[in-house]
């Protein structure tokens, strides 16, 4: 009865692996085009959600999302945004999270 008591205590406290966390991804932007690259370093394919959001010249917000991106390792993932000529943007900010 004890040994069961301990098992199941042990079976209670374990930890999950799969766990979330914020993405390290590099940001390309040039007049028209807005690039948010996320890259997967790890030993293991992980899962990504998020979004780049766009500020143009003139304040106008451009959004593009990403929803249950899978990425292999040593491979990426990439998030695009554009606009017109005529309202560049200023900065590109992207709010990505992944998961093993």
């Amino acid at each position: 009865m004890k040994f069961a008591a301990l098992v199941f205590a042990t079976i209670l406290t374990l930890q999950t692996h799969a766990f979330q966390f914020r993405a390290n991804a590099q940001v390309y932007v040039n007049r028209t085009y807005g690039e948010v690259r996320v890259a997967n370093y790890l030993n293991t394919p992980i899962i990504c959600n998020g979004s780049a959001v766009g500020v143009t010249s003139t304040g106008r917000q451009v959004f593009s999302y990403m929803n249950q991106v899978r990425i292999l390792p040593g491979m990426f993932a990439y998030l695009n945004v554009y606009t017109n000529n005529y309202e560049p943007f200023l900065r590109i900010t992207p709010n990505i999270f992944c998961r093993f």
